[in-house]
């Protein structure tokens, strides 16, 4: 059955890898990708399943990581805020990414202002992780929309200088580039 996964997975039809997957003797990559095919196919119970069964059984495993980062998009609200303590608490390493979707679900329960402690524990925190530098250029971008080009090439400088080895640099020193340009043009 692996080897019936791993063909679909590599055909990009992970909705059949799902099953397949499900069906080989468990490991890691073997749960994971089984709740990821199922979670792809719509068949929620049974990713959901996958994805318990994985942090269960490997639970210190990347893969046990990534799955219940998955799981908390799948469960309510509460549960979801449970899932992820764990990851933050198991995976230091994936802690950013955790809070991230932490703050979003107590945005989406009417908490902002826990969601702001959120996402300041990720700068402060983890501030040279990838999520910071998403995080940092999200922000630059909406402070560019609303036009506030100073606090847009301030945000797009901050993830240059603390998120240099995160692809998302390059991205923010051509908009913090851009921004100024565009300040300057305004200014003369």
């Amino acid at each position: 059955w692996q080897a019936v996964g791993f063909g679909y997975w590599e055909a990009g039809e992970y909705d059949k890898a799902g099953p397949a997957y499900a069906q080989a003797p468990a490991g890691p990559v073997n749960l994971y990708r089984a709740g990821r095919g199922q979670q792809i196919g719509n068949d929620k119970v049974e990713a959901i399943a996958a994805y318990r069964k994985l942090a269960q059984t490997f639970p210190e495993s990347n893969e046990a990581a990534t799955g219940l980062l998955k799981l908390a998009d799948m469960v309510p609200n509460t549960e979801a805020l449970t899932t992820l303590d764990q990851v933050i608490e198991q995976f230091p390493d994936r802690a950013a990414e955790a809070l991230l979707q932490r703050a979003e679900r107590l945005e989406d329960m009417g908490s902002p202002e826990s969601a702001r402690q959120a996402r300041q524990s990720i700068l402060s925190q983890y501030s040279s992780s990838d999520t910071a530098a998403e995080l940092r250029l999200s922000r630059a971008k909406a402070a560019a929309e609303a036009g506030d080009l100073t606090a847009a090439i301030d945000w797009a400088e901050q993830a240059v200088a603390n998120n240099a080895d995160s692809d998302l640099s390059a991205e923010a020193s051509f908009w913090a580039g851009k921004w100024q340009q565009r300040q300057g043009q305004t200014e003369s």
